[in-house]
């Protein structure tokens, strides 16, 4: 009797490391199961350890959870180099394109960003850029920030220095961390990108004086005249940057960053910068600043290192 115990127990065990090898996510517990709800969404989701309970985040991305499906199943799904997202069809493009979700707040973000504005026109990809809430990410996915462990925090301050070397950014950890809330510089570079209908130029400008601020020179980025100075160095003349701070304290602005973040959520998204790579149909997601190659992999093209010449 005890021996078919342990052979049905192995078999269960092998059964679920296989799912989860061939899946190839593993995230706090969390285990792979499959939408079956409509052909309008791929394949793979992660799913919270109860099968049955829908996570807060599925509730808020209006994520429907199907049916777990054989191995085989998954297989299927996931030869498709990095297996399939919860996106709908209309979500992805048919051409190479980087969506980029990003915080001020988050200095991985702008390594993300400097290296991706380089490798856009090598790789030959519309990037797009999307100021997103971080805290909003961390509670729709029910993160923490790393700062709030104090050895997390200890690691960042030799970290960000080694980066910035290597990355050629100059950012450096404050001495002392002043706890500000990002949505209102956020507010003002999602009004800053619906003022530029064409292209993000100034929107690329205005994230990277708002980074320099914040992490290079550690001056204020949420008074109203710190908001004015950031605007006059991005192009904007002084009742431009007017009109946008008005235009950043709208519901319609408020509304709109809600909804980016809210889109990366749907991505299962749960820090930042978060990246979604889309070519030939397919999508991939990335976290962190330190999956190029992989990305580079993705789309078919070469990694050059954080200065491609």
């Amino acid at each position: 009797m005890y021996s078919s115990v342990w052979k049905l127990l192995f078999l269960k065990s092998f059964s679920v490391t296989l799912k989860i090898n061939i899946a190839g996510l593993y995230i706090n517990q969390a285990y792979i199961g499959a939408l079956q709800c409509s052909r309008r969404w791929q394949c793979a989701i992660i799913q919270t350890s109860h099968p049955n309970q829908k996570s807060t985040t599925e509730q808020q991305a209006g994520i429907c959870v199907g049916n777990s499906i054989s191995s085989s199943q998954v297989v299927s799904c996931t030869q498709q180099r990095f297996g399939c997202l919860p996106v709908k069809d209309e979500m992805i493009s048919s051409g190479k394109v980087i969506k980029l979700f990003y915080d001020i707040s988050s200095p991985y973000s702008w390594l993300a960003f400097e290296v991706l504005c380089r490798y856009k026109n090598i790789w030959n990809v519309e990037l797009k850029l999307k100021p997103a809430y971080l805290a909003g990410v961390m509670y729709g996915s029910g993160n923490q920030p790393p700062v709030l462990n104090p050895s997390k925090l200890l690691y960042m301050t030799s970290d960000l220095t080694l980066l910035s070397q290597y990355f050629g950014v100059p950012m450096y950890r404050p001495s002392k961390l002043i706890k500000k809330d990002s949505v209102i510089p956020m507010r003002f570079v999602t009004a800053v990108a619906e003022k530029e209908k064409d292209g993000d130029d100034l929107v690329e400008k205005v994230s990277r004086e708002l980074w320099k601020r914040m992490w290079s020179t550690h001056q204020d980025i949420v008074q109203p005249a710190s908001l004015t100075e950031v605007g006059i160095k991005a192009g904007f003349s002084a009742n431009e940057v007017d009109d946008i701070l008005i235009l950043a304290k709208s519901q319609q602005i408020k509304d709109r960053l809600t909804s980016i973040t809210n889109e990366a959520l749907k991505y299962k998204c749960f820090g930042l910068p978060f990246i979604v790579v889309q070519v030939d149909g397919k999508a991939g997601v990335f976290f962190g600043s330190d999956r190029f190659e992989l990305m580079a992999y993705f789309l078919g093209e070469k990694w050059f290192g954080p200065h491609p010449t």
